[in-house]
């Protein structure tokens, strides 16, 4: 509720979201997972983009807003040891179709960005393991790594498409 009054008082109103927050605490086993771990991945991954989107409807009705949710490789190519963020980045792509049909009588885009692995901490599980970068790259045919710069260009120069 902070955010969006904070939004709202420095802008105005709301023409675009994007929700790329990301958590994963446990590198491990779906099934060996806690359900509080669950919770936590359930909750930011998924919950809180849909919630946040929520409460920013109402501004962003007669805008013609956007809405961006990030969501990951993992989504399309899941790896064991990611266990439930795998699950949470794939139900990010069911939670774009549904609110896409849902708004688009709003004249609000929703889309959804699925990069492959961008270097960062958060990415170490792959690329700070040499045999499980190179057993990755050699099955999803990657060529290149970006980092976060790279993929904050890519999505601000398509932002009129």
């Amino acid at each position: 509720e902070q955010l969006v009054a904070k939004a709202l008082e420095h802008c105005g109103g709301v023409d675009f979201l994007v929700c790329s927050a990301g958590v994963n605490p446990l590198v491990g086993s779906t099934l060996g997972t806690s359900e509080q771990i669950w919770d936590k991945i359930l909750s930011v991954n998924v919950k809180s983009p849909a919630l946040l989107l929520s409460q920013l409807l109402p501004y962003m009705e007669n805008r013609r807003g956007a809405v961006i949710l990030v969501s990951s490789i993992a989504a399309y190519n899941p790896v064991v040891a990611l266990g439930v963020y795998n699950v949470s980045k794939t139900a990010l792509l069911g939670l774009t179709r549904t609110l896409a049909l849902e708004l688009a009588p709003k004249d609000i885009r929703v889309n959804c960005v699925v990069p492959g692995i961008i270097k960062t901490d958060f990415s170490k599980v792959f690329h700070g393991n040499e045999s499980l970068w190179k057993n990755f790259k050699e099955h999803h045919q990657l060529q290149r790594q970006v980092g976060f710069g790279d993929l904050v260009v890519h999505v601000w120069l398509g932002r009129g498409s």
